[in-house]
């Protein structure tokens, strides 16, 4: 039973560490839009 509570909390970590990457990742192409071309972004980031 607890090894089933661990592997939920580690699947509720990693869901939890993409959503943060994922809105990093967005507001780092917000930044990178206002000096850099857009397809350069898009594909370079």
């Amino acid at each position: 039973m607890w090894h089933a509570f661990m592997r939920m909390d580690r699947g509720i970590f990693y869901m939890l560490l993409a959503s943060l990457s994922f809105a990093f990742m967005g507001g780092f192409a917000k930044v990178l839009s206002q000096n850099l071309p857009l397809l350069e972004v898009t594909f370079f980031s």
